[in-house]
């Protein structure tokens, strides 16, 4: 079956062993290619990916393997950002860009911080304030779910609280989350969207006013022109996508 284009996801990891300008440019003659598509490039490499590349070849015969530096990663971001910008790609995310709108409907659930049930061993999901994950053995998990029916997110919101979570034998662990939790979440995965965060509308869906939580620190953040705020929008200052860690931190 042919995919539509509005259906293809081209995602780049940034930071990977002997990345560079001239490995990374080869994307974007691919991704450019295709009409409709989402593209997400990001800066990923674990200490534990590390430590798992640093065992396996140097048990081997061991290439020469190096991490690009910050500066680099960097290059290689501004290259992503001019080269889609400048060929009709919308800048949404921090580290995504769509074409006609095509916005990846999973990951902005995410951002929005919108319910959503993870399905299979070890999956985590997202309901109201409660954050609960699977039993991670395949095995259990099926016996588990014959026994039980299927229900949606909006079913859940109703009937999820801390009993049900510990009764639930497909429930290996839970934590409900404080107001302040959930406050600190609306604000730092929010503004990772280049829009930022409509307060009123938050206020509309979460009951949670955010303007009143971090007045301090709003104020401290649009006086040093890290952000924006006019109105109901809070948005990063356009300028600021390289220091966004150190403006998420003040909302942790």
């Amino acid at each position: 079956m042919m995919l539509p284009a509005s259906a293809i996801s081209l995602a780049s990891l940034l930071s990977i062993p002997n990345c560079s300008h001239k490995t990374f440019a080869p994307i974007f003659t691919a991704c450019l290619a295709i009409s409709g598509v989402s593209f997400e490039g990001r800066k990923t490499f674990t200490k534990s990916t590390e430590s798992f590349i640093s065992y396996n070849f140097d048990t081997a015969i061991s290439p020469d393997i190096s991490l690009p530096s910050d500066d680099i990663v960097a290059d290689m971001y501004q290259i992503a950002q001019s080269h889609l910008t400048n060929n009709g790609f919308e800048h949404y995310e921090i580290s995504n860009w769509a074409n006609n709108h095509n916005y990846s409907k999973h990951n902005l659930a995410y951002w929005q911080r919108k319910p959503y049930i993870g399905l299979g061993p070890g999956a985590h999901s997202n309901i109201g304030n409660a954050r609960f994950w699977a039993i991670k053995s395949p095995k259990k998990y099926v016996q588990e779910s014959l026994f039980h029916e299927t229900a949606t997110s909006n079913h859940l919101q109703h009937v999820i609280n801390e009993k049900f979570l510990s009764d639930h034998s497909l429930i290996d662990g839970f934590e409900i989350l404080t107001e302040e939790q959930i406050s600190s979440e609306l604000m730092f995965l929010g503004l990772r969207l280049l829009n930022g965060i409509n307060t009123q509308e938050y206020y509309k869906i979460f009951g949670i006013d955010l303007k009143s939580i971090y007045k301090s620190q709003l104020k401290n953040l649009v006086e040093a022109q890290l952000l924006e705020n006019s109105g109901s929008q809070i948005k990063l200052s356009p300028s600021k996508i390289f220091v966004s860690n150190g403006i998420f931190e003040e909302f942790l």
